[in-house]
């Protein structure tokens, strides 16, 4: 019998909710509103699904995706009710329906910021995970959280509400309230690179709690000193709206674009018009490497589909849509070496556990 090939399994995580807050750089146009009461949600990204669709389909690989959808209090079931031709055309591709939950409370001011307090937070999680039962029919397995934003209480909450999986983690990176001190706070500053089982006293460590956690795919597997990923100097910087306020795509505005490039490297795979796709064949060298040693390996990477929309225009963000195809372009031609195995984070998540505890760290998935 031939010999078998090392795999490299693929996870896609879609961070789906509607479009960027309008206190978001670049967003203010077309941006939801999250100073009215009601909230204003725009989907205006939805006319363009098509575009988007047809990136996951590359010469014989269909990449999976795993849908994380919104459901928490501050948007309720909005979200899930605009999404419907996207959930029909997902459980139609057997793509997985996961949940997406963004810890949000009213100020003094009567804007929607971050919550910490994290008796709230857990209120948040429940009455999110009932939101999806009540409209999807069934729980999710799977979570992210917004703005990848962890703490112990959330991880218990998360367990305790029946998730298996999580996908919040960016292994060595943290983050201090970005937008206008409204949200974007998260630590992984200690997080390791591998899936694992979060500790019950610190989430950031291995333990033995039975949810798995998968982190995202980082660039560097070296102590990066805790970094900050948008330091003070940058959150400085984002408040002055002659260079926030420029919309987000890099051929109309090559220098500014070039600018937040730098500005944001990529530490960790994420697929956006502000990101330079070429940089994933360095990371997917690194998986080809661990692939051909351990007879297997996996990348996470995560984008947000409202993306799609260009902030500026209202048009498809065609800047967008050539880095992600870029990127699963680069990830399709490793099928020489190795086999590239699309996959959602339920089973990428129900195979470690089954088949790699049970073999071992060289075993197979």
């Amino acid at each position: 019998m031939p010999k078998e090939l090392p795999k490299l399994y693929v996870i896609l995580a879609a961070d789906t909710e509607d479009n960027q807050p309008s206190y978001v750089p670049g967003w203010w146009r077309y941006g939801s509103d999250y100073d009215s009461n009601p909230l204003k949600l725009r989907f205006d990204w939805l006319r363009y699904l098509d575009l988007l669709w047809n990136c996951f389909d590359i010469d014989d690989i269909r990449f999976k995706v795993t849908w994380f959808l919104r459901t928490d209090p501050t948007v309720g079931d909005r979200c899930l009710n605009a999404l419907s031709d996207l959930i029909d055309r997902a459980q139609e591709a057997r793509d997985e329906l996961a949940i997406h939950i963004h810890t949000l409370r009213l100020d003094e001011r009567m804007r929607w910021i971050q919550c910490l307090n994290q008796d709230t937070c857990r209120s948040t999680i429940s009455e999110s995970i009932n939101i999806f039962k009540t409209s999807m029919g069934t729980f999710p397995k799977s979570a992210r959280m917004g703005w990848n934003y962890m703490s112990n209480s959330i991880m218990q909450q998360l367990e305790n509400n029946g998730v298996s999986y999580d996908a919040s983690c960016i292994p060595g990176i943290r983050s201090q309230l970005m937008y206008g001190q409204r949200d974007n706070f998260y630590d992984w500053s200690k997080s390791p690179c591998r899936p694992f089982h979060p500790s019950y006293d610190d989430y950031q460590v291995p333990g033995t709690m039975k949810i798995l956690e998968i982190p995202v795919s980082t660039y560097e597997n070296v102590d990066r000193n805790e970094r900050n990923v948008f330091p003070n100097w940058l959150r400085t910087a984002s408040g002055l709206r002659r260079l926030t306020s420029v919309g987000a795509t890099a051929s109309e505005f090559p220098l500014i674009s070039t600018a937040r490039r730098f500005m944001f490297r990529n530490d960790f795979l994420i697929f956006s018009p502000w990101r330079n796709s070429a940089d994933v064949s360095l990371l997917l060298s690194s998986k080809l490497s661990e692939s051909l040693l351990n007879c297997w390996s996996y990348v996470l990477g995560y984008f947000h589909p409202s993306e799609l929309l260009n902030p500026l225009s209202g048009k498809p963000n065609l800047a967008y849509l050539r880095n992600l195809r870029f990127a699963l372009s680069k990830i399709v031609e490793l099928q020489n070496i190795i086999e590239v195995v699309p996959i959602t984070l339920f089973d990428f998540g129900h195979a470690f556990q089954e088949d790699m505890l049970r073999e071992g760290e060289h075993g197979t998935l």
